[in-house]
């Protein structure tokens, strides 16, 4: 079974990632599904999706930058001496936590604004349920099967600001009630290992209430297609048939077996 790095969903699109390619699921407007695999090493052809192209979305990155690096430099290497000296007040300790949490409004707004049919969101959720029910199962699944899995995820971007706030947060308890610090680095780093589970994924997926939508049968399918591209590309013998396989054989060596 691959192990899937990451996923995305757009409003037409899905795709997964895994080894060295990126496989996207593609519903044109005549409802057909086309899908195509890349490379990692070079931008996918759906780079343009992600291009800076606003000035809202300047910002919104901009915004992202300082919330999780330069407020936690800033914090690691001033102020976390001067509230362990006490020379200004510990409620400084939770500096990043107002970044945190209006960077991760900002997104469920505008996942919400841009998608005022559902498709994103329903895509989303299809994405979820498909990856879980291939985890499960250790194949892909039928649509059948997949619908009876969940469509939130114990990993998922909203976990990412998840486990950073909730890892501040302990941070502080600790502080205020032990007077031990952890440092920065280790409140930074140890959420990016943890954000798949409790406590620090427990934000996260109450956010995708929010950012998922019980997916149509149409949502499915696409998540299906993408992933069974990227198992396609980069493990074709885990879906190949064994009437495919005893044919290849009897080709190849001439050896006459029963599939």
């Amino acid at each position: 079974m691959l192990n899937i790095l990451s996923a995305k969903s757009y409003t037409n699109w899905i795709s997964y990632t895994a080894g060295k390619h990126t496989a996207r699921a593609i519903r044109h407007k005549n409802g057909e599904i086309t899908t195509e695999a890349v490379m990692q090493i070079t931008p996918p052809p759906y780079w343009g999706d992600l291009i800076m192209n606003t000035v809202g979305d300047f910002l919104f990155r901009l915004l992202s930058v300082l919330t999780i690096y330069i407020i936690p430099l800033l914090k690691g290497y001033k102020l976390n001496s001067l509230i362990k000296n006490h020379e200004i007040s510990s409620n400084y300790y939770l500096i990043s936590l107002p970044f945190l949490i209006l960077i991760t409004i900002i997104s469920v707004v505008i996942i919400v604004v841009k998608d005022p049919r559902y498709e994103l969101r329903k895509n989303h959720g299809a994405e979820h349920k498909i990856l879980t029910a291939y985890k499960v199962l250790q194949r892909i699944p039928t649509a059948t099967e997949a619908k009876s899995f969940t469509r939130i995820c114990n990993v998922c971007g909203a976990t990412i600001y998840s486990a950073l706030i909730t890892g501040q947060l302990i941070g502080f308890f600790i502080f205020i009630n032990y007077g031990i610090m952890i440092p920065e680095k280790v409140l930074f780093f140890v959420p990016f290992l943890l954000h798949s589970i409790f406590p620090f994924n427990f934000l996260g997926k109450l956010i995708q209430f929010i950012t998922t939508k019980e997916p149509d049968d149409d949502n499915i399918e696409l998540a299906i297609a993408a992933l069974t591209e990227i198992v396609r590309t980069e493990d074709p013998c885990s879906i190949i048939s064994r009437e495919e396989m005893a044919e290849n054989i009897k080709k190849a060596f001439g050896i006459d077996i029963k599939p």
